[in-house]
């Protein structure tokens, strides 16, 4: 049986550069690599159940396609947020999200959407 390593619990970079190569640096580990891997197998699998409307040979009905669909989506933003939020990081751009859908303006409803 395999020893489980313990880990101290690791502080959080300040500023917003040390964060984007903490985040750099954690894209280059094997273990990353392995996350990686895993969700780009999944989505593929997904992609194939989507498709024949299938999954292990009972099939699908449109909701449930659907929620396949979010599946796939949900893990396609995840396998690149390391890398999205190091540059978010580094442009600047990392803004907190504003989930009140009314807006002051037509100028904040535009830039909200990009």
């Amino acid at each position: 049986m395999a020893t489980k390593i313990k880990f101290p619990k690791q502080k959080v970079p300040k500023g917003a550069v040390n964060q984007s190569l903490a985040l750099q640096a954690m894209q280059a580990t094997e273990g990353w690599a392995i996350m990686q891997q895993n969700m780009l197998d999944n989505i593929e699998y997904l992609e194939e159940c989507i498709l024949e409307k299938k999954q292990d040979n009972v099939t699908l009905d449109d909701l449930e396609v659907d929620r396949l669909r979010d599946k796939r989506g949900f893990l396609k933003e995840l396998v690149n947020m390391p890398a999205k939020f190091a540059e978010k990081l580094e442009t600047g751009t990392a803004t907190k999200e504003n989930y009140d859908p009314y807006f002051a303006d037509a100028k904040e409803l535009i830039k909200s959407r990009k």
